[in-house]
């Protein structure tokens, strides 16, 4: 039940981390190049307290870019926040 809630968590903070930053950076055709790092530094406390690891804002912008690079390969049909979840909760 706790792993469940922990994965749960963990989806909600990529859902909504994803709906501030498409609000702050993406409108229209702009991109953020520079989005790992924004998501490491707005969700480091969150996941840091649900996977009960330290981060580093570089291991964190490695692992978000590689999440985001495993999803696009391997399943880019799955939900990004799912699928960046289910990522960090394999690899901690």
């Amino acid at each position: 039940m706790q792993n469940a809630n922990i994965k749960n968590n963990i989806i909600s903070l990529f859902k909504e981390a994803e709906q501030k930053h498409r609000k702050e950076f993406q409108t229209g055709i702009i991109q953020d190049p520079e989005w790992p790092l924004w998501f490491a530094e707005h969700m480091k406390e969150k996941l840091e307290e649900n996977l009960n690891k330290h981060f580093t804002i570089g291991e964190l912008v490695y692992l978000l870019t590689s999440a985001e690079k495993a999803h696009k390969k391997n399943a880019p049909e799955t939900d990004w926040a799912y699928y960046c979840a289910n990522f960090f909760i394999n690899r901690h």
